[in-house]
């Protein structure tokens, strides 16, 4: 029993410095990161940020500092005859694994529950520090910049008022490309930018704009644009119902319904075809829905016209935006297709897969950890040291990138894209830990 406790308190003492270690080396780039991606921001938003993206890395970053830990521990032991004295001694070499092994179920344990729980909250928690730092940085802008490049988004002005920094001159802003509109861009002699309600609002002041690939364009003196806040900071699928921000609870209920509604719509085709007649498509509850910026008019904002011709114009012009985007909105299907709910299925499962294999990579490491640093305790401890990053490089690569693509994308079930790599290190495991307990 004393022989495992002091092995247990090498192994923690060499986490600790481990995760000290990568602490050290990693802080910096991160904060460099956050600066740049947010670099209007407050100082209380960026103190905020930085924990939330060390809690994101945590389940990656800790399995591979246990693996240093281990292979450090391990070799030690070798290296000072520590090992061969245990194995003179009648104690059996596996029960001086035990130590290790319960340090990676604890570390498991808490890491699924960390992947299963907490990380959906704290993406979540990531993307609202991002969308509060885009509003500060609306708030706080560089005296003289006139230039704002958010994702998608882009205004551009000639020069910025002496008196209200907030207003600019000579505005051109192009509105954010996004799949199946056509592009607006907006000119504007003078606008008013500032965040209301989670919004990014430009008041604009005697402006046109022009739709190059549908040929419309329209002036107006006063209008409006809106632009949710959020959609300024992700230039993926955006909201709450990416699987990576559910809980395990949130993924399994939407699989139930998902799965109810495949049933019902099932039985309803087997119905109409003993009826004789032909099963239509079912209208599917959209699974993703994204709002669109508003464009409005004074008038519309509460604001008084300028003068009859000119008002009557803005209406012709707002009337035309109008119609681009309900045609736009038209040609888009109601629902989902069945690939659309596929694909959506596909992503639910190797979530859920996912995060279970990711607990178990404590294990795997622990498996080729050992070994690697008993089979080279002839050479240098950075030497098995670099062996055991490359260990954790590999496993990482074929697990996020070879495993996602082909679980998501559907060559292979969802459980075998997650479980691949976890099978195939385990193999590598059983196979290095034999050669080492046979030397």
């Amino acid at each position: 029993m004393k022989l495992q406790l002091y092995v247990l308190r090498q192994l923690g003492t060499a986490f600790l410095f481990a995760v000290a270690g990568v602490l050290f080396i990693a802080l910096p780039g991160i904060a460099v990161t956050t600066v740049h991606k947010m670099p209007l921001a407050d100082a209380s938003v960026l103190m905020r940020y930085v924990p939330l993206v060390l809690e994101n890395l945590a389940p990656y970053v800790l399995p591979i500092c246990f693996l240093l830990a281990v292979v450090a521990t391990y070799g030690r032991l070798a290296s000072d005859r520590e090992w061969t004295a245990i194995q003179m001694a009648g104690v059996q070499p596996l029960k001086m694994l035990l130590p290790a092994l319960g340090m990676a179920l604890v570390l498991g344990a808490g890491t699924y529950w960390m992947v299963t729980q907490e990380l959906p909250k704290a993406k979540s928690r990531q993307r609202a520090a991002l969308v509060q730092a885009a509003a500060s940085s609306l708030q706080n802008l560089q005296p003289g910049r006139t230039t704002l490049n958010f994702q998608g988004f882009f205004l551009r002005a000639n020069w910025r008022d002496l008196n209200d920094q907030s207003v600019l001159h000579e505005v051109l802003i192009r509105r954010p490309d996004e799949e199946g509109n056509s592009r607006i861009d907006v000119f504007a002699k003078k606008a008013h930018i500032r965040s209301v309600d989670g919004e990014l609002r430009v008041d604009l002041y005697d402006w046109t704009w022009l739709s190059t690939e549908e040929g419309l364009d329209g002036w107006s003196d006063h209008g409006f644009i809106r632009y949710p806040l959020d959609s300024l900071v992700e230039s993926e699928e955006r909201g709450d119902n990416r699987p990576k921000y559910m809980t395990n609870t949130q993924i399994r209920e939407e699989l139930a319904g998902l799965a109810a509604r495949e049933d019902v719509e099932v039985s309803q085709a087997e119905g109409e075809e003993e009826a004789g007649t032909h099963p239509g498509p079912m209208p599917l509850a959209a699974l993703v829905v994204q709002g669109e910026p508003d464009m409005a008019t004074g008038a519309d904002a509460g604001q008084p016209d300028a003068g009859d011709g000119k008002a009557e114009q803005g209406t012709e012009a707002t009337n035309e935006i109008a119609e681009a985007e309900e045609s736009e909105e038209a040609k888009a299907p109601e629902g989902p297709t069945e690939e659309m709910i596929q694909d959506r299925l596909r992503k639910l499962r190797f979530q859920l897969h996912h995060r279970t294999a990711m607990s178990t990579a404590f294990l795997l490491f622990l498996g080729l950890g050992a070994p690697t640093g008993l089979l080279l305790r002839r050479g240098t401890q950075l030497g098995a040291l670099s062996v055991a990053v490359g260990f954790g490089l590999v496993y990482y690569v074929l697990s996020m990138r070879v495993g996602k693509e082909l679980g998501r994308g559907g060559a292979v079930p969802p459980w075998v894209g997650a479980w691949i790599t976890p099978l195939l290190f385990s193999v590598a495991s059983v196979i290095l830990l034999r050669k080492a307990m046979r030397r």
